[in-house]
């Protein structure tokens, strides 16, 4: 029998083997360093959020209050 876990990971259900997995590859994992073959070309990151909640708009000036966002992969 599967026991299905819900993972912070990626907000999907995983099974505890993934979840191991994810972990063992990652534990040694350097977060400062940059993943690609050529250190002197740019990467590219692409991210998307849900805004919840606009808690302030000032008219004529760039400042919106945020009150919560949600990462999506």
């Amino acid at each position: 029998m599967n026991i299905l876990l819900f993972s912070a990971l990626n907000g999907a259900f995983v099974l505890p083997s993934q979840l191991k997995l994810v972990q063992d590859l990652l534990e040694t994992y350097d977060r400062k360093a940059k993943p690609t073959w050529d250190n002197s070309r740019p990467i590219n990151v692409t991210f998307s959020m849900d805004l919840y909640q606009i808690l302030e708009l000032i008219p004529g000036k760039l400042f919106i209050g945020v009150k919560d966002v949600e990462e999506q992969n």
